[in-house]
């Protein structure tokens, strides 16, 4: 081999090599907006009367208080519970999780090959048993896979994954 095949070889090898770099963006985690922890009722103000005293132990963190529990007036309680149950935006927010989900599904179930079985039989002339005859198919079938050489299937599913989760947030935000 001459010398200008050989780099030629070396070049060709090193592009296919560098082809396969994943070109997924390294993003920063984003700092939450909200805080860890609810602030301790010694910090806060307080009122003496029983109505608005809350039920929410000092140490809860935001995501284990409930609304129920935060909120302890009766009527207020009734409110809010008809509100939650007549609410537009919170169904669209559950019907966006579940699209959400089945994106996330299909993106994921793109990755494997997926395999197909067949069975088939047919009879011919039950009438007249002299021509009678029965004919039996099977079939298997494999569907075409892609392999992923540059991580686009791969990145495909982390972002319908990101996105699932982006919807989840949202309804419970609303």
């Amino acid at each position: 081999m001459t010398k200008a095949t050989l780099t030629t070889l070396a070049l060709a090898i090193g592009l296919s090599v560098a082809g396969c770099a994943s070109l997924e963006p390294r993003l920063p985690e984003p700092a939450p907006a909200i805080p860890a922890s609810l602030p301790s009722p010694s910090t806060t103000t307080t009122t003496t009367t029983a109505e608005s005293s809350s039920a929410v132990p000092a140490s809860a963190t935001v995501g284990e208080v409930g609304w129920r529990d935060f909120f302890t007036d009766a009527r207020l309680n009734e409110v809010l519970a008809i509100a939650l149950a007549n609410n537009r935006d919170l169904r669209v927010a559950v019907l966006n999780v579940e699209h959400a989900r089945a994106q996330y599904r299909i993106q994921r179930a793109e990755r494997l090959p997926a395999l197909g079985v067949n069975a088939q039989m047919e009879r011919i002339g039950a009438d007249n048993p002299a021509l009678e005859s029965e004919t039996y198919r099977a079939s298997l079938g494999l569907s075409a896979f892609e392999l992923d050489l540059f991580g686009r299937v791969h990145n495909l599913g982390r972002s319908a994954l990101q996105h699932y989760l982006a919807s989840e947030s949202s309804q419970r935000s609303a």
